[in-house]
């Protein structure tokens, strides 16, 4: 349901230039192994049917165009500065970021949290990157229009 809803929303709200482009199984698999991870299936579908980008200013990161997946550049980078190595990047907010949390897991899924270079782990924001995105897009657009 979340996955057709956010779907939905996404098609009646994209303009030509939003997202980079679906990636293939390929691509998605060289990139978990890059960082070590499994992604869960939500952003794995992210992945391929929009590779990364967004709508209403929130940008999700992903693997596009680039020789190196936005996704992997912005990990590695916190990583090296003590983001731990379960946190994926999704989205970089310059003073606080959205991760993917792999190391908790329910039924594949795992949750988006909140990190931050002086505090670490924070909060968490979602069970699931599906619910995420989508609380994410429509936060966005509500604040787009005021």
């Amino acid at each position: 349901m979340k996955q057709s809803q956010l779907s939905t929303f996404i098609q009646e709200h994209v303009e030509d230039d939003d997202f980079t482009g679906g990636v293939s199984d390929t691509i998605i698999a060289q990139t978990e192994d890059k960082l070590k991870v499994v992604f869960p299936p939500s952003y794995t579908w992210f992945l391929k049917h929009y590779g990364s980008g967004g709508i209403f200013g929130v940008d999700i990161l992903g693997c596009g165009k680039s020789a190196v997946p936005s996704v992997v550049s912005n990990t590695e980078r916190l990583r090296n500065i003590g983001l731990p190595s379960n946190y994926i990047v999704i989205e970089n907010c310059d003073e606080f970021f959205y991760c993917l949390y792999t190391g908790d897991r329910i039924e594949k899924e795992c949750p988006v949290v909140v990190w931050d270079r002086n505090g670490g782990a924070s909060e968490k924001r979602a069970d699931d990157f599906y619910s995420f995105l989508l609380e994410r897009l429509m936060d966005a657009k509500e604040n787009w229009e005021e």
